[in-house]
């Protein structure tokens, strides 16, 4: 823009020396000195005048906002547009907080202790003399078991004969003499049956060959549906005779498991042939 109004400059002052050298030769008052001076005069100004310069800007074209498609299009114009409520904001929820690494094996250790009776066996016995009961309390300490003793809601007598007698009317009769209830916490369900233990050790003595009619009476309340029931059994010198047809037969609903016979006598000194025992009958669950 400078360089062009200095050039203007220059032509006008060229002009003017021209229009002067023109008026000392020619004559000072000739008409046509005046027009050809009046006219370089008017284009040196009109070349001196500053050219607005239009600055060519490279204009972007704006994009296009895509139009909505018209819903409900064969609605008609009257219809007011449906207006849509914005979702409100939700709160936030609360970050659940993990909880503290040092109770872990606390929660653990209450859990597996509140299950554990489901991973225990049992020990269910009648005892007259009390070499069966030695015998069950020795399986109790060997395999950590929850222990009952069957007990005649009327006991029998402590004479031997007046116990055979006994004994052999309630056979004869196949009676059921009425028991003693077991504690809620071995019986856990109603109606009662030994859902919470992995194995019932069933122990009796051999009373005229066959069980004794209180384990009779325990059979018959359904107690025993299907679990594994590992007998064991004391005798005088009979041996197991019929106790465990017997039992198989009685206990059809369950699974009987190999027995374990020991004699009287040797009642307290049998725990090699107790541990054996119990040996196979973990063996043949697994």
């Amino acid at each position: 823009m400078a360089f062009g109004h200095t050039r203007c400059m220059r032509r006008l002052l060229a002009c003017v020396q021209y229009v002067g050298a023109q008026f000392e030769r020619e004559w000072l008052m000739k008409p046509y000195i005046y027009i050809a001076a009046s006219a370089c005069l008017c284009l040196s100004l009109a070349a001196c005048q500053p050219r607005q310069e239009v600055a060519y800007e490279t204009v972007q074209a704006a994009p296009e906002q895509p139009t909505a498609p018209a819903e409900n299009a064969g609605a008609s114009a009257d219809q007011e547009p449906e207006v849509r409520a914005e979702p409100s904001p939700q709160p936030e929820q609360p970050v659940p907080q993990a909880a503290p690494a040092g109770n872990a094996g606390d929660e653990l250790d209450a859990l597996l202790e509140a299950q554990r009776p489901h991973f225990k066996p049992v020990v269910i016995y009648f005892s007259h003399t009390g070499n069966t009961r030695y015998v069950a309390e020795y399986i109790q300490k060997a395999t950590d078991a929850d222990i009952f003793e069957i007990k005649p809601v009327k006991p029998y007598p402590s004479d031997p004969d007046a116990v055979l007698e006994r004994a052999r009317k309630e056979l004869d009769t196949q009676a059921l003499p009425e028991v003693e209830k077991m504690p809620e916490e071995i019986l856990a369900l109603k109606p009662p049956q030994l859902r919470m233990y992995s194995v019932v050790y069933l122990g009796m003595p051999n009373w005229y060959g066959t069980v004794p009619r209180p384990v009779m009476t325990m059979i018959a309340s359904g107690l025993f549906y299907g679990k594994a029931v590992a007998p064991f059994v004391t005798h005088g010198g009979g041996g197991m005779q019929n106790v465990e047809r017997d039992l198989k037969e009685a206990l059809e609903s369950s699974k009987v498991l190999k027995g374990l016979l020991i004699r009287d006598k040797n009642a307290k000194n049998s725990s090699r042939e107790i541990d054996r025992w119990l040996m196979t009958i973990t063996t043949s669950r697994r």
